[in-house]
């Protein structure tokens, strides 16, 4: 199935499902799901409801911002392509930066 194929090839660049057999990745590939969110579009919001998702990043760029005691944004992170976010929000239930896309991105 290409489709499969393809999130299967995706998912072995990227870490650290790039160490699973792929008998577990074809396991896991049920569980994606692919949403585009176009340049500006805030996917997560800080003290907001928490991700349900680890999001990888198929296509795109986001930062990854908080805000600081006097309410300026200040930058933590970016990611592109092949990377992640929303994993420390899955673990703690809480979202503690906003993730905001840089262009059309696709995760």
């Amino acid at each position: 199935m290409i489709v499969y194929d393809e999130a299967k090839e995706f998912l072995k660049k990227v870490p650290p499902f790039q160490f699973l057999d792929e008998e577990t990745l074809y396991g896991i590939i049920p569980y994606l799901r692919l949403e585009f969110y176009p340049k500006g579009t805030v996917i997560l919001e800080e003290g907001g409801k928490s991700s349900e998702f680890l999001y990888l990043i198929k296509k795109g760029a986001v930062k990854i911002t908080l805000r600081g005691e006097n309410g300026e944004e200040m930058l933590v992170d970016m990611r592109g392509e092949g990377e992640t976010f929303g994993l420390w929000s899955l673990i703690e239930g809480q979202q503690q930066t906003t993730v905001k896309t840089l262009e059309d991105t696709l995760c």
